[in-house]
């Protein structure tokens, strides 16, 4: 086990010392053979000649661009130029643990089947959470990609097969602002395996100026739409004006109604039936845990005596058990009883 590994890191004015803190979290890793593209992507010249000096390991090769040209195309610049059979991410503002590289090449080397595999992670820095993936059912993941990107893949702690992204010409869509990772996600996962190792082995800095803080809100984005937009006609589900507004809403609000939103989910599964192009038994039940997660949220109780009143028998029989659930979880929560 001693293949080559392309490592990533794009940077853009981030504050000299959490530069300092990724770069070195790199040099740091058990394994160690890998070369090490840092691409400036047009930071300030005072910046940037302090990026070089923290750059000056042989492993490293500091591409420094004269314009901003964004993540996805700076990436891109790199895995053209990458000779290393798995490519790691790396943000310039976060963390890697030492091990986590030994770990992801044993685990691709043991699941050849695998495009990509990421980690379990902590917050550091403005909050402070360790986060857990389990989703290892690569035909369910896929599945929820079609709901967006979270909670799937945390890009920085990814390491890619980079034959899949030969094979089949994937890269980043230099088009979509956060969303260039969610819609690489996609594209891989149509072709081969994407988990996530069961070990905590990433740091992600949590703080203000992320871009995913400024661009994100609950709503979906234009962005994330658009890589939704192209799963949804893959499985072929032909969406009217109001039922995309509808969609684009944060689906837990009370601006969408529960009942219609149950009507678009067996639209998405009726659809389905037909095209194949979701395991159909993976796909019922991603529906339904996102059916029910609306169900959930659904808390003011004339809102849910409409919903009862609208639906099928067999779907208010559903529904009933949800609350059952709710509310027996409240009272163990109360009794503090696990």
């Amino acid at each position: 086990m001693n293949d080559l590994i392309t490592v990533i890191t794009c940077i853009h004015n981030t504050p000299v010392e959490w530069v300092k803190c990724a770069v070195d979290s790199i040099l740091a890793q058990t394994y160690d053979n890998f070369e090490y593209f840092v691409i400036d992507d047009g930071s300030s010249e005072q910046l940037a000649r302090q990026y070089e000096d923290l750059c000056r390991d042989p492993r490293i090769s500091y591409i420094r661009l004269n314009n901003n040209v964004g993540p996805a195309e700076a990436r891109n610049i790199a895995l053209k130029r990458a000779r290393g059979k798995f490519v790691a991410i790396m943000d310039s503002d976060d963390y890697s643990l030492p091990e986590r590289f030994e770990r992801q090449v044993s685990y691709l080397e043991q699941n050849q089947d695998i495009a990509v595999v990421g980690t379990w992670f902590s917050y550091f820095g403005s909050r402070t959470e360790e986060v857990k993936r389990y989703i290892d059912d690569t035909q369910y993941y896929r599945c929820c990609l079609l709901f967006g990107n979270a909670p799937t893949m945390l890009n920085p702690s990814t390491m890619i097969r980079k034959s899949f992204l030969d094979k089949y010409n994937i890269k980043y869509d230099k088009r979509l602002k956060k969303a260039e990772d969610y819609k690489m996600w996609v594209q891989l996962s149509e072709r081969g395996g994407v988990t996530n190792i069961h070990e905590n082995l990433f740091r992600y800095r949590a703080h203000d100026k992320q871009t995913s803080s400024v661009l994100r809100t609950k709503d979906v984005s234009e962005y994330d739409w658009i890589v939704m937009k192209e799963q949804f006609d893959k499985i072929g589900v032909l969406w009217t004006d109001s039922e995309e507004i509808l969609l684009k809403k944060d689906y837990a609000s009370d601006e969408v109604p529960a009942y219609e939103y149950w009507l678009l989910l067996n639209k998405m599964l009726e659809a389905n039936k037909k095209s194949k192009y979701y395991d159909q038994g993976k796909f019922k039940k991603r529906v339904r845990e996102q059916w029910k997660s609306k169900v959930f949220h659904t808390k003011n109780p004339g809102r849910m005596l409409q919903l009862l009143m609208k639906l099928p028998m067999k779907e208010k029989t559903n529904v009933i058990q949800f609350e059952l659930a709710r509310a027996i979880r409240k009272i163990l929560d109360l009794l503090n009883i696990d």
